[in-house]
């Protein structure tokens, strides 16, 4: 979802969204009516004149390729395998630092003020992560999970 510049929409914009079936439906109305607004139109010239009807015909030739550009860069882009592998390898990473000869080192020497801090750490990192992930990829849940609201 974008404004009309392709501008993100503002984060308590989305989560309004989110929660108010109303806002919701008003927002998809407008969007279709945008929609309809931006397809070339059927109709042909009336006119006897050749040169009107060329340059109709033109118009009408050129007017699907503009609209599909413009849908294609408006489009967003969601890159989700660079999220998934930097996560991977930091729960991948953080998993292992205890099995590591540092690891096995501070533990044995600090036991569990070694231990207890390292997990929340740990924990926090993974949590504040799968947050921004969700944050950042909002709009591609709430259309991959179709999410309605129980009103």
């Amino acid at each position: 979802m974008a404004l009309d510049k392709h501008d993100p929409v503002p984060f308590t914009v989305t989560v309004h969204l989110l929660r108010c079936k109303r806002c919701r439906n008003i927002v998809r109305a407008m969007t279709t009516a945008a929609c309809m607004y931006s397809r070339a139109l059927s109709d042909t010239a009336d006119s006897d004149d050749k040169l009107v009807q060329k340059t109709m015909d033109k118009i009408n030739k050129t007017l699907p390729d503009l609209v599909s550009l413009r849908s294609e860069s408006s489009a967003p882009n969601v890159h989700i395998l660079p999220w998934v592998i930097i996560g991977i390898t930091m729960i991948i990473g953080l998993g292992s630092v205890p099995f590591t000869e540092i690891g096995r080192w501070a533990s044995e020497n600090f036991q569990l003020k070694f231990v207890i801090p390292f997990a929340l750490v740990f924990a926090s990192f993974v949590s504040i992560f799968s947050a921004l992930f969700v944050g950042r990829n909002l709009d591609f849940f709430v259309k991959k999970f179709d999410l309605k609201d129980g009103n």
